[in-house]
């Protein structure tokens, strides 16, 4: 069962593929797709590089296409992992979405997670 709730940025963690398919946790401003957001889509081309060598769902042209398109009231609950020790939540799903919310000014998001 998930429980839903509204969290602060600051407690936000994203995962992130680096160079070799490691997978780290970083903060919001350090992500690609909020890099692109705010002007540097060289940020975002070169994450796509390296994601597209375990997975290809995600293209320079769809980012685009959902920030254009973006529409607040579809947005749903981001899905993450809470880890207790941290007291932090890990997106699962919804990196884009959460990047373009916090781009847009926003100070909390609506997630969704196990219980």
């Amino acid at each position: 069962m998930f429980e839903v709730k509204t969290v602060p940025f600051s407690q936000i963690k994203l995962r992130v593929a680096h160079e070799g398919g490691d997978i780290v946790l970083v903060d919001m401003g350090e992500m690609p797709h909020y890099k692109m957001l705010c002007g540097n889509e060289k940020a975002y081309t070169d994450y796509l590089k390296i994601c597209n060598k375990y997975d290809k769902k995600h293209t320079l042209d769809g980012f685009k296409d959902l920030i254009n398109k973006f529409d607040i009231k579809k947005v749903g609950a981001i899905h993450c992992d809470y880890i207790e020790e941290e007291n932090i939540y890990v997106t699962r799903d919804g990196n884009h979405r959460a990047c373009i919310l916090y781009y847009l000014g926003h100070k909390e998001i609506l997630i969704k997670f196990e219980e």
